[in-house]
């Protein structure tokens, strides 16, 4: 904290101390205005840490100007800080990977006569990075726009929501929850591999059956063509919520995959697809072999034909 030009300059180590005492803030406050002299701290451990942290930031960057990126160096050679800033902002547009020390300069509150700044150790360019992961979202969710084409269409009511899911584990937490909160009835089309590994889903289905809960599931049969894409899956949860799943690669595996998912409440595509799966369900049609976990005296509740 200090003041220049008849402003109060304050950054995110004064915010810090500001939320640990605030008293703090007050005595900074009074250095600041020649009040109170600023105590003398001799601390050792505390001079082994910085030089730790100098030492980490030097071999941190040479690690980058090893990968042959491009590192624009922020500097006080560059001048006061809104000039650094200007540095920062030019290297950031003129599309450098690094900018090291870069520099930030926020007037946004001079009208109540402070100014914020701050330096970024590290700045490095990920744009591309994140412009391949929309563009592999946007692929996800035309892929699963035409899984639902597949059961007659996607037309949903005013109420509820789409919820776009990327990653095995996360779409696995994400049944998970779902059927923790089911309450009466689960109905459940599995992938062709789920259907042959009956540990994809079948903990989590006897717990739910455990509570009393009317659990269905609708397994593969090998020998026709399936009414979902092999590697698709499908959950219905109480008539209202719903679940449809790509599994990439269709395997056994519980945590490792591209899979991507769309968790749905909007009532016209659950009663879509909770029309389909009981349909198939009700007349025992031979494109599914149903499965029902609660009455089955044959076999315990797994996801096997």
């Amino acid at each position: 904290m200090y003041r220049t030009d008849g402003r109060l300059v304050v950054s995110a180590t004064d915010l810090v101390g500001f939320l640990f005492c605030e008293h703090l803030t007050t005595l900074s406050g009074r250095v600041v205005a020649g009040e109170l002299v600023a105590p003398e701290r001799d601390d050792p451990e505390l001079e082994v840490l910085r030089e730790r942290g100098l030492a980490h930031e030097a071999a941190y960057l040479a690690q980058l100007e090893a990968e042959g990126l491009s590192i624009v160096r922020v500097s006080d050679d560059d001048g006061p800080v809104p000039v650094q800033q200007q540095v920062t902002v030019a290297a950031l547009d003129a599309g450098a990977d690094v900018v090291f020390q870069g520099a930030f300069w926020d007037d946004a509150d001079a009208a109540a006569g402070v100014t914020w700044r701050g330096h970024a150790d590290f700045l490095r360019r990920i744009h591309d990075e994140h412009q391949a992961a929309a563009i592999t979202i946007e692929r996800d969710a035309e892929a699963l726009a035409e899984m639902f084409a597949v059961m007659g269409g996607t037309v949903g009511g005013d109420r509820g929501s789409v919820t776009l899911l990327r990653g095995r584990r996360n779409v696995r937490e994400r049944v998970h929850e779902m059927l923790a909160a089911a309450r009466h009835d689960v109905l459940v089309q599995t992938t062709a591999a789920q259907a042959e590994d009956g540990r994809a889903w079948a903990e989590a289905l006897a717990t739910v059956q455990a509570r009393g809960v009317r659990v269905r599931v609708l397994a593969r049969d090998a020998q026709r063509p399936p009414d979902l894409p092999a590697a698709t899956f499908a959950f219905v949860v109480d008539g209202h919520r719903a679940f449809l799943g790509h599994c990439v690669p269709d395997d056994g595996h519980l945590t490792e995959g591209s899979d991507t998912g769309l968790d749905v409440d909007q009532e016209g595509i659950v009663a879509l697809l909770a029309a389909l799966l009981e349909a198939r369900w009700q007349t025992g049609a031979p494109r599914a072999v149903p499965v029902d976990a609660r009455t089955s005296e044959s076999r315990p509740p797994t996801l096997g034909a």
